[in-house]
């Protein structure tokens, strides 16, 4: 019983999404070191246990707090929860005291790293920020998901956050090209929130859950996410072309950033618009978005060695 318990703990947690924070993360401490900043193991280790608390404990809090509405999804790989609140309902307060464990973690680490490294208090603030964000987008009082901010919250903690916490972890000022990515990462945000809600349309209707994917349909949801994918390759495609002046070069970018067009489109040209065939396409979109987080990564990395 016990390992079957712990079991469903970890399960709990999908820690497979900690793969795209830690992905976002080294992309905005690479995007620091390519504008010259510089950074040691410990620093870096330290800072992405910030990450990680307030990361971690989403997982848990949400599946807490959007219980009810969980009851009408079917879980899948990125969407509907875990489902195991709903077999195992007793596990519900060991789920909101992991949840604010994981908080206490990363403000217990952001406090060590200020006073390790003399970064400034507001650094504290930034990682304060980041876990309530996450903590009130499914608890109430604010229950940000119930409301037009939820995708909002979503969009600025998984685009913009992260990858800018990774760039202060190497320098508390933020350089050009950091600045620069915002826009389209803030996009890229939203992409990641469209997605995910579009396979749980009918059960977030169901329970009165107002989002953005729900109110748009699948097949508007599908053409915004498409939409905003090709603005994205378009604002990188402009920053190549009136070389601004930075030390990455947005050629490449605009490159990588094309592969989550290809299934997005694909899915809007085809109507693939049925449950089954939206969540095999956002998988499709989820997966490439991986893609060019990884692209991000290998590119920064063999320009700065190369």
């Amino acid at each position: 019983m016990a390992s079957s318990t712990l079991r469903d703990l970890i399960e709990l947690g999908r820690l497979r999404f900690l793969l795209g924070g830690l992905l976002l993360y080294l992309f905005g401490v690479q995007l620091a070191l390519i504008d010259g900043g510089s950074i040691d193991l410990p620093r870096l280790i330290l800072g992405y246990v910030v990450v990680f608390g307030a990361h971690l404990s989403v997982s848990y809090s949400n599946d807490y707090f959007d219980f009810d509405g969980d009851q009408h999804a079917e879980p899948s790989p990125f969407s509907g929860g875990s489902g195991v609140l709903q077999r195992r309902p007793e596990l519900r307060p060991a789920a909101r005291a992991i949840a604010l464990g994981l908080m206490a973690l990363s403000m217990a680490a952001a406090v060590l790293f200020v006073l390790l490294f003399s970064y400034p208090i507001w650094f504290i603030a930034v990682a304060l920020f980041s876990n309530l964000l996450g903590w009130f987008y499914s608890a109430p009082p604010l229950r940000l998901t119930q409301t037009p901010l939820g995708e909002v919250a979503t969009a600025v903690s998984v685009g913009v956050l992260v990858h800018v916490f990774g760039a202060l972890v190497v320098d508390p000022t933020l350089s050009a090209s950091v600045l620069l990515f915002g826009p389209a990462m803030l996009s890229s945000g939203f992409v990641f929130i469209l997605v995910v809600q579009i396979p749980d349309v009918e059960a977030d209707a169901a329970a009165d859950k107002p989002t953005w994917a729900m109110a748009l349909g699948r097949r508007r949801a599908f053409g915004l996410v498409l939409a905003l994918l090709v603005l994205n390759t378009i604002y990188y495609a402009i920053l190549a072309l009136t070389g601004v002046d930075t030390s990455v070069q947005f050629g490449i970018v605009a490159l990588i950033s094309l592969a989550p067009v290809l299934p997005a489109a694909a899915a809007v040209l085809k109507r693939m618009f049925d449950a089954p065939s939206a969540t095999r396409m956002v998988g499709a979109v989820m997966g490439a978005n991986i893609l060019v987080t990884i692209g991000f990564n290998i590119y920064l990395l063999l320009d700065r060695i190369g």
